[in-house]
């Protein structure tokens, strides 16, 4: 009885510091985004391309850009709520940091099972100076940069569990992450090489190891697609932007 208060109340200070932690993040990034009284990179162009998908439609505004879409959106989704699109955008950016040190607080519990050392790696993700700056101004890096943190944790979960279904759910945190940074696909070769890795020693794993990548493909490249259709982004003239782009990447090359 007194082993399992003492288990509890450790786990419940945990958990305090933790909620500490986290509204410590917050507010570091609230204090940045607020201090910030100029454009940082590229926010002239998000902003100019958000109010131009607003006045009219997806194809007008977009013209022959090839960016992920889904920051302009949100951006363009929260302006009402918050009167401009700069402030909507850096507000949605906030709340990705503090995502960040959530996700960062149970990858780390994943990884090496010990509480306090993802207390401290969370602790790290709410103060790290670039961490804060990506996540208090209005830029994709934010938000992509957690949903690949996100989509990491639930892969090593589901390799630890054998886990159809958190496969699938990693699968579709990095299919959301693509459409913050397209670098995010990356994963996918990531996740190839691991899941055949095995079949180097032994051929009984290239079937179950395909399996797997496909479950996981699959998952990424369907959230993608739908979510460019549910955000109103026409998906094939997209398509077709994102291609130019790609073939003019390796021409250059």
């Amino acid at each position: 009885m007194i082993l399992s208060k003492m288990i509890l109340s450790k786990k419940s200070g945990i958990s305090i510091c933790l909620a500490a932690v986290i509204v410590l993040g917050a507010g570091l990034r609230l204090a940045r985004a607020l201090e910030t009284t100029y454009l940082q990179r590229d926010e002239v162009l998000y902003l100019t391309l958000a109010e131009k998908w607003e006045k009219t439609d997806f194809r007008t505004a977009y013209g022959n850009e090839y960016i992920p879409p889904m920051l302009l959106f949100l951006m363009k989704f929260f302006r009402p709520l918050f009167g401009s699109f700069l402030l909507a955008g850096r507000t949605v950016n906030i709340l990705s940091g503090v995502f960040f040190i959530t996700v960062m607080f149970y990858l780390t519990l994943i990884l090496f099972g010990n509480r306090r050392c993802a207390l401290t790696a969370a602790l790290l993700a709410a103060v790290h100076p670039y961490a804060i700056r990506l996540s208090a101004s209005c830029l994709r890096e934010g938000w992509g940069l957690a949903l690949v943190a996100a989509g990491t944790a639930f892969m090593l979960s589901a390799i630890q569990n054998s886990s159809v279904r958190l496969r699938a759910g990693a699968g579709a945190l990095i299919g959301l992450a693509a459409l913050f940074r397209y670098e995010s696909l990356e994963f996918v070769f990531i996740v190839g090489i691991f899941e055949l890795l095995p079949a180097l020693k032994d051929r009984r794993e290239l079937l179950p190891g395909l399996k797997a990548l496909a479950l996981f493909s699959v998952s990424a490249v369907l959230t993608f697609v739908l979510s460019l259709f549910i955000i109103g982004v026409p998906v094939v003239y997209y398509g077709q932007n994102l291609f130019k782009h790609a073939i003019s990447r390796l021409i250059l090359l």
